[in-house]
Parts: structure tokens; C-alpha cells; sequence
């Protein structure tokens, strides 16, 4: 109780406290680069497309075709014949996940800043703005990217758990001790990631194109983050859980090579969170019904206050009612993956 109680009450007030708006410079005389990597994805990239063709300030903007089957490529030709803002190319070595295309990417730009997205992302009109407008003497920006809203309990826990991710990434961010970010709205300044040889350090996984890079570039004083509304990249959600637990698979097994500082904390954070709730469920089968009780009603009325007013800030307002309910099954959630992550690896993207 007293673990969960200094993040919920007091770490995660950093979120509650920062500031939606943070224009620290003129981002003029700053060029920038929108990359996207994509497979398979043309439906998407029709959606997408044309909102990254619409941002303020016309920001260049490179898509990388990673080997797709489908009309991708004719799709982007045609872009890229009718538009001298955005280019393309096509990814050819074939390794695990996305990193080859990313590699690619990064070593044909030649712009200040890269701003990273996926093309399943819905975008406003001023996201590339945002983002360039928050970096100031920084060379990263975390932004965060919550999911669309659909109907049924899965798509209420999707949003939930992409808050409850980006609570805890950027209020590490914030104090200082950053150890990931979200490939679907991050910017980087050109001059960190140069090529992107940094992502040939973990060629072996799938994932970590975002989260291992960060882990291995940002330090107390190159970070920051931009929260505000208009800086968000709406991600589309999965629509059965089959498709979920594949994906929260794949995010869960980069965690493994994060520092021993950031898993630690990041462990004590979900361990407690379980055994709490052992605790409590221990209790309530034991028989001592009303301590059980008791302990979940003192657990519910610290963290409700901060609950309500972190997921109005990341758009998760209408999922505050249900909290009672998502925090015991939050701690069956991660019981359940850390689990699930002693199964073998996938080796796809």
C-alpha cells in the first residue's frame, strides 16, 4: 500500500502538474522530417497520408515500404509524383521487426529533427507543430499516443492500459530518469540517432525500435515531453483479444534488455500493485472478509484523486468511473504477462 501510494500520490504528479502547453522557442529555422515505416499497411496509409500532407508548416516526409505484397508501393509513387513534400523508399534486407526500414529511413534524412510515427496513427493538423515547438535545447521529445475510441470492455481497456503506459513513461521522463517512449509519437534530434546504428545493437528482437533506443540515448538532461492535445497521434486499437495479447507480447519481451535501474522500478511498481491485491483476495478467501474489504476501500480512496485527474489529462476521462474495476483486474493483468512472457519470443512485426 505504501509503495503504490508514492507513485500514485507522489510520482505521478509530475503528469498531473506539467504544463499541456510548453512553446519554448520559435521553431523557425528548424527543418523536420515525418517518418514512417510501413508494411502491408495501404488502407492506412490512405487515411494517414493525406493528414501528414496537411500539417502546419509542411514538414517533409519519408515512408518506407518494408517489403509489402500489397499495392503499397504504386500507392506511394503516386504520392510521391504529385507531391515534392513527401518521399518514399523501399526497405530490402529482411531481419526481424521494423528496424532494417528504420535504419534505412534514418540514413536518408538530412533534416534537424525526425518525428516518428506508424501508419495506422490518426494525426491533427498541428502535430508535427507541437512536437518541433516543445523540443527547445532538447534532443528528444516523448509525446503520447492514446487509442481511439470504439464500443465494448476491450477497447475501454486498451485506452486504459495505453494511459496507464504513458503515466508511468513520462513521469520517469519528467523526473529525470527516462527509460522509454512510444514509436508512434516521438521526435528525435537527427544529430542523436545519426543512421541508426544504435538499432543494430538489438538486431535479434522484433520490437524496441523505441524503447530500447531510448533506453540507450536519453539521459536526465536531452529529454522532455509535450502532452498537450494537440500533439497526439491517435493509434487504431486492435478489435479481438487474440490480436491484443500478440501485441502486448511483443512490447512486453524488449523489457528484458532495459538498465537494471529502470526494471527494477518499473518491477517494484507491478509487483506491488500484486501482491497488494494478494493481499487482499487472501484475505476475503480467508474468511477476514471486512479487513479485505477495508484494504481495497483504503487502496480505492489514495489513488482515486490522482486517477481522475491523470486520465482527463491523457483522455481517458470517461474511464475514471470504472476504476474500481480496472485496478484489481490491472494487477491480474500483470501477473498474467509476466507469466506469458516465459513463452517463446515471436520473430515478426
Amino acid at each position: 500500500m505504501l509503495v503504490q501510494a508514492v507513485y500514485w500520490n507522489g510520482l505521478f504528479n509530475a503528469v498531473i502538474d506539467w504544463p499541456l502547453s510548453q512553446m519554448l522557442e520559435d521553431k523557425l529555422n528548424k527543418s523536420l522530417t515525418i517518418l514512417v515505416c510501413a508494411k502491408n499497411d495501404l488502407e492506412n496509409l490512405k487515411k494517414l497520408a493525406p493528414q501528414l500532407l496537411n500539417q502546419n508548416g509542411d514538414p517533409k516526409i519519408l515512408i518506407v515500404n518494408d517489403q509489402s505484397t500489397d499495392e503499397t508501393v504504386q500507392y506511394l509513387e503516386n504520392l510521391s509524383n504529385n507531391s515534392e513534400q513527401l518521399n518514399y523508399l523501399n526497405s530490402t534486407k529482411s531481419i526481424p521487426g521494423k528496424k532494417q526500414a528504420l535504419m534505412d529511413g534514418l540514413s536518408n534524412i538530412s533534416e534537424d529533427f525526425i518525428l516518428l510515427t506508424d501508419a495506422d496513427c490518426r494525426v491533427p493538423k498541428t502535430w508535427s507543430e507541437q512536437m518541433l515547438l516543445a523540443v527547445g535545447d532538447k534532443d528528444i521529445v516523448f509525446g503520447f499516443s492514446p487509442y481511439q475510441r470504439a464500443k465494448g470492455f476491450l477497447n475501454k481497456w486498451i485506452r486504459y492500459e495505453a494511459i496507464l503506459t504513458g503515466i508511468q513513461y513520462l513521469s520517469f521522463a519528467i523526473i529525470g530518469t527516462p527509460y522509454m517512449g512510444v514509436g508512434r509519437n516521438i521526435l528525435y534530434r537527427k544529430a542523436l540517432v545519426e543512421d541508426g546504428r544504435v538499432l543494430k545493437e538489438h538486431l535479434n528482437i522484433p520490437g524496441g525500435d523505441d524503447d530500447l533506443v531510448i533506453n540507450k540515448l536519453a539521459t536526465s538532461e536531452n529529454v522532455t515531453i509535450n502532452i498537450h492535445p494537440e500533439s497526439w497521434a491517435y493509434s487504431a486499437p486492435v478489435k479481438n483479444w487474440g490480436a491484443y495479447i500478440k501485441q502486448k507480447r511483443r512490447h512486453h519481451s524488449t523489457s528484458w534488455y532495459y538498465k537494471l535501474k529502470d526494471k527494477i522500478a518499473l518491477s517494484i511498481f507491478s509487483a506491488s500493485w500484486v501482491g497488494l491485491f494478494g493481499v487482499i483476495f487472501y484475505l476475503i478467501y480467508s474468511g477476514h472478509i471486512w479487513q479485505g474489504l477495508s484494504l481495497f476501500l483504503l487502496r480505492f480512496l489514495l489513488t482515486l484523486v490522482p486517477c481522475i485527474k491523470l486520465f482527463k489529462k491523457l483522455d481517458g476521462g470517461d474511464l475514471s468511473r470504472y476504476w474500481i474495476f480496472l485496478d484489481p483486474l490491472t494487477a491480474i493483468y500483470f501477473l498474467f504477462f509476466s507469466l506469458f512472457m516465459l513463452l517463446p519470443k515471436r520473430k515478426k512485426w
